[in-house]
């Protein structure tokens, strides 16, 4: 394969662009309810090579797109509306067990 030909191949739950040599897409879903945050976190992310990055309002958004996608990475803000960050991250492993979580917030919170 030549590096840089995107080639389809069949992942974990579904299908999965390579660009040969090894490479495939990683999927990222950034769930924070400030769009300032999501823009900023997907700026960093999308200036990487082979990342498809998606986004998400609050945490029952995170977990539906979770259920479409199926994402490598998850990255959740701990206070959310509608679902707050550690109920999404429980149901996002119940629907993707392979998807990694990474949680952050700018707020201190007693619940960590």
């Amino acid at each position: 394969m030549e590096a840089g030909i995107p080639i389809w191949i069949w992942g974990e739950h579904d299908w999965r662009i390579s660009f040969g040599a090894g490479s495939f897409m990683t999927r990222i879903l950034i769930a924070d309810d400030h769009e300032m945050m999501r823009r900023g976190v997907r700026s960093v992310l999308e200036s990487r090579r082979n990342v498809d990055v998606c986004e998400a309002q609050n945490g029952a958004e995170a977990v539906e797109k979770t259920k479409e996608m199926h994402p490598d990475l998850v990255i959740l803000d701990v206070s959310m509306p509608v679902l707050d960050g550690f109920t999404a991250a429980r149901q996002i492993k119940e629907v993707s067990p392979l998807t990694r979580i990474l949680m952050f917030s700018l707020h201190r919170t007693e619940a960590l």
